[in-house]
């Protein structure tokens, strides 16, 4: 079966999803798929296109099924269990950058930190920002770490387990 007919057979799932999910599996990026419309896609990853299709009918987030989600222009590591990033909250990492001044020191905390997303992003956007990062998940904090190693920023970034703010409690942050 050709790229062009995955994409355009008919689906619960819309296009768009179809389209990352294959250019995924391809390892090629989004805009590359009309290159290869008429390449045929090899059987194995035909198989796995459609186990991952019937995954996605029943609900089951793509972001989970790539392993990884766009944020602020950059690409972070999911994981089920771990939430994903969203673009809403791209407007709180904005509205926080406006109001610290890339001149001065910060220490930041971000509560339940996830994927790190928030966190890294505001790190690399500030120089002179160090954050702590909470999160009662080991599986996030794994995933954070990772994610700030990936970009960088893990010496600027201290991560501690537990709940709220149990885990800096006490702390002079």
């Amino acid at each position: 079966m050709k790229v062009k007919e995955l994409i355009l057979r008919p689906s619960k799932v819309s296009q768009r999803d179809r389209q990352l999910l294959l250019a995924h599996l391809l390892r090629v990026k989004p805009p590359e798929l009309y290159l290869k419309m008429e390449d045929e896609v090899p059987l194995q990853l035909l198989e796995e296109y459609e186990r991952s299709i019937k995954k996605l009918e029943e609900g089951y987030p793509l972001q989970y099924l790539i392993g990884e989600w766009d944020f602020y222009g950059r690409t972070f590591k999911v994981m089920e269990g771990v939430l994903i990033p969203r673009p809403e909250t791209e407007l709180l990492v904005e509205k926080t950058l406006e109001l610290l001044d890339s001149q001065r020191d910060y220490t930041g905390l971000e509560i339940g930190v996830g994927s790190g997303c928030i966190a890294i992003t505001l790190l690399l956007e500030r120089e002179r920002l160090f954050m702590y990062g909470t999160d009662i998940n080991p599986k996030a904090l794994k995933l954070t770490s990772i994610n700030a190693e990936n970009y960088g920023v893990s010496q600027r970034l201290k991560l501690l387990q537990g709940k709220d703010f149990e885990p800096v409690k006490g702390s002079s942050l």
